[in-house]
């Protein structure tokens, strides 16, 4: 009995160890696809040198190294991932755990210059960790949280200290990507309609007076014209027809009627 519950523990452990070791990859995989999108950005706006780059490269490749040593590992895991038996343990070994976490960090921070804690308020941080700073700060959002580095810094602005040198290259920075990863819409400009040959000219408000129109010929329109042609043919013979009525009428030689 006392053996199956010992194997039981030990099953606990090694599945929460996995999940712990999981945890770690994926952020160091986040790392990489962060350096990826935003290398070109960070450069600019941090304004790196070649030699800076290439350093980057080597910090993206060893983040986060310390967290697999024995000064860290069993601690960060007991504290983010903590076995059913360690979430029931008694206060004083809660305390415990605590304490070792605290020494873990503590180490975390001291090994790791990508941390503002590593360089206190009084020391300038380079431009090469400020721009592995940001990388691990969008990597986290990039994890289950969701949150950008931008709004992740605003809310905990106050509590980091540093110089006021390395405050201006943080909130100029994260301000670029704030509009870098949200930019404006675009005003729709109105769309005009195209007319086709198909489409129908426009008519004219037949209550529409206009002086200007008074001396404009307008022939009559026959449902059965099909061309221009066929209401110039039905005009002429429409004033044909007038001439040989008044001619009928009045008696006068068709010879002496001048068609204007």
């Amino acid at each position: 009995m006392i053996t199956n519950i010992v194997q039981s523990m030990q099953i606990n452990t090694i599945n929460k160890e996995l999940e712990y070791k999981c945890y770690i990859l994926q952020h160091l995989a986040n790392i990489k696809k962060a350096y990826i999108l935003y290398k070109d950005f960070l450069i600019e706006k941090l304004e790196l040198r070649d030699s800076d780059v290439r350093v980057i490269s080597d910090l993206v490749r060893q983040h986060d190294d310390s967290k697999w040593d024995l000064e860290e590992f069993d601690a960060y895991r007991k504290h983010f991932y903590p076995t059913l038996q360690e979430n029931e343990m008694v206060q004083d070994m809660k305390d415990r755990l605590e304490k070792d976490f605290d020494a873990a960090w503590e180490h975390h921070y001291k090994n790791n210059p990508h941390h503002w804690q590593y360089w206190g308020k009084d020391n300038d941080i380079p431009n090469v960790y400020i721009a592995e700073m940001i990388l691990d700060w969008i990597a986290m959002g990039m994890a289950g949280s969701k949150i950008k580095a931008y709004d992740w810094y605003d809310q905990h602005r106050d509590e980091i200290q540093v110089t006021d040198n390395a405050r201006i290259k943080l909130d100029e920075t994260l301000a670029a990507l704030r509009e870098l990863d949200n930019p404006p819409v675009p005003e729709e400009e109105p769309v005009v309609e195209e007319m086709s040959a198909e489409d129908p000219l426009p008519v004219e408000n037949p209550d529409d007076t206009n002086e200007s129109n008074n001396n404009v010929i307008e022939f009559p329109i026959n449902d059965k014209a099909e061309s221009i042609d066929d209401i110039v043919t039905e005009e002429v013979i429409e004033r044909t027809t007038v001439v040989e009525e008044a001619v009928e009428t009045v008696h006068v030689d068709p010879e002496d009627i001048v068609i204007e």
